[in-house]
């Protein structure tokens, strides 16, 4: 069984942290399940303990109750998926980060591909405007969704993408609860 982890760039004390091998870990793969996981995540931080995880974007259906019924059926990954942890382990980081480098040669990404056609987007984007024009809205991101494949392991991944692109609050989340990850 890969180890399950969750790597900081910046921990609690400012420093890089470690969370790993959970005590258990709290899921929500439906959104029926959302209420009693996010009561779990409630009593974990009573009694003391750390939670280190992540909530995929179609969680917001959920907790918006306008929303709800546009949440999608099928998902590759649980709507909320959390570690509970006695304590970061802060002297682990380095290890990671030099078990990181290892792993980068071997890592990278396919050239993503989108999967919206040109019109799709252009439709889209036409809409966009249209709700600016018409004051509904004065900004928007219009994203859409792109595939790539993964080569190497998602830690080497993860060190080529802090190579390139260092951001002061990154993180590497490995819980075994997302396909791959």
């Amino acid at each position: 069984m890969q180890q399950r982890i969750i790597f900081f760039d910046t921990g609690p004390e400012g420093r890089p942290a470690v969370f790993a091998d959970p005590q258990r870990l709290i899921v929500a793969e439906s959104a029926a399940e959302v209420p009693g996981a996010l009561e779990a995540l409630r009593e974990a931080r009573a009694a003391g303990l750390w939670l280190a995880g992540a909530c995929s974007y179609e969680l917001g259906y959920v907790v918006e109750p306008r929303l709800a019924p546009l949440l999608p059926a099928v998902r590759r990954a649980p709507l909320l998926c959390f570690g509970v942890f006695a304590a970061p382990d802060e002297s682990a980081a380095k290890e990671l980060l030099e078990a990181a480098q290892h792993q980068m040669p071997a890592a990278g990404l396919s050239t993503p591909e989108p999967y919206w056609s040109e019109p799709d987007y252009l439709t889209a984007f036409e809409r966009v405007k249209a709700y600016i024009a018409a004051g509904d809205i004065y900004q928007a991101n219009l994203t859409f969704p792109m595939s790539a494949r993964r080569q190497g392991s998602p830690l080497g991944l993860y060190a080529a993408l802090r190579g390139v692109q260092p951001v002061r609050h990154g993180a590497m989340v490995a819980l075994g609860a997302i396909p791959g990850g």
